[in-house]
């Protein structure tokens, strides 16, 4: 585990940032600790004891083994009484000293990484603002339409009160610009949408890269405080024989720290979890069927904006495989680019295909009502199950939270090769497409369904839709999901589909 895997949620960086300033302080109390030491070091007994209270106070902020170094250097000064004058300049110039200049050049590169990240957390607040403005807008021309609309059609057919033939101009011109109104609200709610989902992803990236700097600047400040530790040991077992008990006390201790185990100490006590990415989709008016809205001109814009969708799917998978040729490029001539070009690579790559299920799961949201408007069966679909529909402000808002088989995982800065060959490198966008390549990459569900589940079919079945498996007596068909409507999803001779449960037996 590391800081980029651990410190997500909605105070997940500020946690990290609280957990790297404590431990900041405590360097700094230790630094401010030892040169009173150094000065304190010609009253003996009296200024060590009062040093072993503050070393004791100050490692609560510190954890794990680094803690425990601590609390033995205060338990051994609190045994000892009768130090030497030259400890003082030794502590001053090896440990107090080095330890300023590590606080001062941490603290400009953790200010530094937090206002980046403050940055671009505020301007993500700008688009989610700017997005729920423009949705609002949309509702608002979708309803004058709808009422223009209905005008318009009372008007035809002579029901109320009898215009005349330039009223009835008037409201065709007031219905057509109700039209292109809406059209333009749409469009502009559409693409505050894409803002806002693409500055999400700059504010996770800049939290993952921050996350990555702050770990290396943890693992310097641990390691750094080991090496004053150890040489304040060093100097400490040089002062005679009367100290040799105290400073082979300290070196057994010192000697234990472990930082990879006192960083994992941390994840484990003040980790806020791992990042599930939460992608906002766009709801348009005509997709609740709740609203008043002729059937015939719901499908009409809903089938424009799948055409919409269609066009920017097609874009970014064009975008997507140039991305992935120049990451094989990498994969294959090592030599190629440098570490952070390869991490530019990833991280485009990793963007784009969080794009793609971004538009994939919004065209199957259309999908699935254009179905419920047919009289038809909703498709499947493996997001299905990680989207959440949420009411804001009296409208629905889809929250799809992408699942682990859909993410690349985080690298760090310093490994090689190319994303594009991971064992799970799904492109969810193509499973409307090519759902053979797909689905048997979907891990189970919690269901217990295993990979290896098989059945056998019993009765011949013939498939009525694209999605469904057509089954012959003997069949053998590997399980890929159980469903409590009686339709379960398998694999047959390399094609992925539905069938009817009550057509098998489980072997």
């Amino acid at each position: 585990m590391s800081f980029q895997d651990s410190f997500w949620g909605p105070n997940g960086f500020e946690e990290l940032r609280k957990s790297i300033k404590e431990g900041q302080d405590f360097t700094k109390d230790i630094a401010a600790i030892l040169h009173e030491r150094s000065e304190l070091e010609m009253t003996y007994a009296k200024g060590l004891s009062k040093l072993a209270a503050k070393i004791n106070k100050a490692a609560r902020l510190a954890l794990g083994t680094t803690q425990h170094a601590w609390q033995e250097v205060a338990l051994q000064m609190e045994n000892e009484a009768d130090t030497h004058r030259c400890l003082s300049s030794s502590l001053e110039d090896d440990v107090v000293k080095p330890i300023k200049v590590l606080l001062d050049c941490q603290h400009k590169q953790r200010k530094i990484l937090e206002n980046t990240v403050d940055k671009v957390y505020k301007s993500l607040n700008d688009r989610r603002n700017e997005e729920l403005k423009a949705k609002k807008i949309s509702y608002a021309c979708a309803r004058e339409n709808e009422r223009m609309q209905e005008q318009a059609l009372d008007c035809k057919l002579n029901k109320g009160k009898l215009l005349t033939e330039k009223d009835i101009h008037k409201l065709e011109a007031k219905k057509r610009k109700a039209e292109e109104l809406l059209t333009r609200a749409d469009i502009d709610y559409y693409n505050s949408c894409i803002k806002a989902e693409r500055t999400r992803q700059d504010w996770e990236t800049s939290v993952y890269r921050a996350n990555l700097a702050f770990q290396q600047l943890e693992e310097e400040r641990l390691n750094s405080m080991h090496d004053f530790v150890q040489k304040y040991t060093n100097h400490y077992s040089q002062m005679g024989p009367a100290l040799t008990q105290c400073s082979e006390r300290l070196k057994i201790t010192v000697n234990s720290v472990d930082v990879s185990a006192d960083i994992q100490k941390l994840i484990e006590t003040r980790g806020t979890g791992q990042n599930v990415p939460e992608q906002f989709l766009p709801d348009f008016y005509a997709e609740n069927l709740s609203y008043e809205m002729k059937k015939e001109r719901r499908k009409e814009i809903l089938q424009r904006f799948l055409s919409l969708l269609k066009h920017d799917l097609e874009l970014e998978r064009k975008g997507k495989q140039g991305v992935e040729n120049l990451a094989k490029v990498f994969q294959e001539t090592p030599t190629f680019g440098d570490a952070d070009a390869q991490q530019d690579v990833f991280e485009k790559l990793q963007h784009m295909r969080a794009m793609l299920t971004y538009l994939e799961a919004t065209r199957f949201k259309m999908q699935c009502t254009l179905a419920e408007l047919d009289g038809r069966n909703k498709p499947t679909h493996p997001l299905i199950n990680h989207m959440e529909v949420k009411n804001k402000q009296g409208m629905n808002q889809t929250i799809l939270k992408i699942p682990h088989w859909v993410r690349m995982e985080r690298r760090n800065s310093g490994s090689s090769g190319s994303g594009s060959n991971d064992s799970h490198d799904i492109d969810i966008s193509q499973v409307q497409d090519a759902p053979d390549d797909l689905y048997a990459n979907v891990p189970a569900r919690s269901n217990g369904v295993s990979s290896m589940t098989q059945c056998r079919a019993l009765y011949e079945y013939e498939a009525k839709l694209s999605d469904e498996l057509s089954l012959q007596p003997g069949d053998i068909i590997i399980l890929v999901q159980k469903t409590e409507d009686g339709w379960w999803q398998g694999e047959l001779n390399g094609n992925v589909g539905v069938f009817p449960s009550t057509y098998v037996e489980e072997l």
